[in-house]
């Protein structure tokens, strides 16, 4: 993931935040592996993020 941000020549902070959010969404689902997931998933932890932890959309 360090590798792709770094070929799209983002920002340090923003590299800093997207991978405090990858490694949060690890972490919010007990480290369960992607594929045993679907997008249910990924919109869960997003309403939690923007509901429980205010932040922005």
């Amino acid at each position: 993931m360090r590798e792709a941000i770094r070929l799209k020549h983002f920002s340090l902070k923003t590299k800093k935040s997207y991978l405090y959010y990858i490694r949060d969404f690890i972490l919010f689902y007990n480290k369960r592996h992607l594929r045993e997931m679907g997008s249910d998933k990924i919109r869960a932890y997003l309403s939690h993020l923007a509901i429980q932890c205010h932040v922005a959309p």
